[in-house]
């Protein structure tokens, strides 16, 4: 395994491990704030509707 190929092996890990970061950080969030996101999106779902009555 030469420089190159050792270099660019590592580029590689690291965007896999920034990826993985980036999902598990992603699901994490949604786990957490699902109930609150649910609730505002329900919110801003159902006001314009009672709105135009």
């Amino acid at each position: 395994m030469n420089r190159h190929d050792y270099l660019w092996w590592v580029v590689r890990r690291i965007q896999r491990l920034i990826i993985i970061n980036e999902w598990i950080t992603f699901y994490y969030q949604m786990q957490i704030t699902s109930m609150s996101n649910w609730a505002e999106h329900s919110l801003t779902l159902f006001i314009p509707v009672n709105y135009r009555k």
